[in-house]
């Protein structure tokens, strides 16, 4: 539904930016060519499902920016006694996508597609943390202990309390 409410925008622009071309000739091209573009981008990037493309975390935020541009051009036309009709039509057709960005199934649809998520989202999280290597010696350091059954070797002249090793004769 939403692809089909930009084609209507799109349609409305254009009959909006002919009618308009009774005013003021270049700004009336200029806001007509803008608003085209920016219909055309988002009807592209709804129908590849692919708002991800745009680099944001959000996948409404593309929408939220092309219907914004959109709507401050409708509101310009609003002015002009022959676009007026075609500029609250644009104006809703806005509206209306601005709601249904906020519906469930549209919400379900931009998480569901990998399309819709930024790039480096495709991959998926892994599942629990990495648990650390085992470490296989205690740290070295002055407060470090020996391992089990290490014993460090004795000065000359200190006895053992099993004789062993002998000191050499």
């Amino acid at each position: 539904m939403i692809l089909q409410t930009l084609w209507v925008h799109l349609a409305a622009t254009v009959v909006a930016t002919l009618l308009g071309l009774t005013g003021s000739v270049g700004l009336s091209v200029a806001l007509g060519a803008v608003a085209a573009a920016v219909n055309l981008v988002l009807i592209w990037a709804v129908a590849r499902e692919a708002l991800g493309r745009f680099g944001s975390d959000n996948p409404r935020l593309p929408i939220y920016i092309g219907l914004g541009a959109l709507a401050l051009i409708a509101l310009f036309r609003v002015f002009n006694p022959f676009t007026v009709v075609l500029a609250i039509l644009q104006i809703t057709a806005a509206l209306l996508i601005l709601v249904l960005a906020f519906t469930k199934p549209v919400r379900a649809w931009l998480a569901d597609r990998p399309g819709n998520r930024p790039k480096g989202a495709d991959t998926p999280p892994p599942a629990a943390p990495q648990a650390p290597p085992p470490q296989w010696r205690d740290p070295a350091g002055p407060a470090a202990q020996p391992p089990y059954g290490y014993q460090p070797p004795q000065q000359p002249g200190q006895g053992s309390q099993h004789h062993w090793p002998q000191p050499p004769r």
